[in-house]
């Protein structure tokens, strides 16, 4: 008997889907009940760093990221050199929390409209090919994660190099970025709004800005 309760307190344990909260760069928050089979599944899975030094000095940039993302949920914009580790804060927080994950970065050449809508192509009966419209990677992004419980968790997108974004790109994404529940996405191409799912968060990244990092 003894012995079965310790290996159902074992089992209890390793529970993916049961709720704990953890603490990283000193701010505490709860993580997410998703597995990595899951989120590797929808192509959502941040890859965190292993042993990943935290910094848990009051005030440092760090920390104020990860307050952002966590506790007020808001789109932020982090600003610093190149070699900084921007990008990489916002991957290994999402990682520690189990947050579905996905970036873009602005390069030249890039078209946002891409990441919203695409053109494929499929084949047809007669054996030709024909073109169709999909939602893009961003589009399907907003809609939320769709865990095996059944709930939408938002995710965390990452828009990196953002002081390098064209003016129509960054038009693409002006009514996302309003705070409530009102944001959307400007679909270019079939026309129309994509709406965006609330508790969704954009952190954004560039060199160009008032504060260092």
């Amino acid at each position: 008997l003894k012995k079965g309760i310790i290996m159902a307190k074992q089992r209890q344990a390793f529970n993916p889907y049961s709720v704990f909260a953890k603490s990283f760069c000193g701010i505490t928050s709860k993580v997410n009940p998703l597995t990595d089979a899951e989120l590797l599944s929808q192509n959502a899975k941040a890859n965190g760093i292993e042993n990943f030094v935290e910094d848990k000095k009051a005030g440092n940039w760090k920390m104020m990221a990860t307050f952002c993302m966590l506790n007020t949920k808001l789109h932020t914009y982090i600003q610093g050199v190149a070699g900084s580790g921007k990008d990489t804060i916002v991957e290994q927080i999402c990682a520690e929390f189990r947050i579905p994950f996905k970036a873009f970065a602005f390069k030249d050449g890039i078209n946002a409209n891409n990441w919203v809508c695409r053109t494929e192509l499929r084949a047809t009966a007669s054996g030709g090919t024909e073109s169709f419209v999909s939602d893009g990677e961003l589009a399907r992004a907003v809609k939320g994660f769709k865990g095996r419980d059944g709930k939408l968790y938002p995710y965390v997108i990452l828009l990196s190099d953002m002081d390098r974004a064209r003016p129509q790109d960054l038009e693409i994404l002006r009514n996302a970025l309003q705070v409530g529940n009102s944001a959307y996405l400007i679909d270019n191409v079939r026309g129309g709004a994509i709406p965006v799912l609330p508790g969704t968060i954009f952190i954004a990244t560039g060199k160009i800005g008032r504060a260092h990092v």
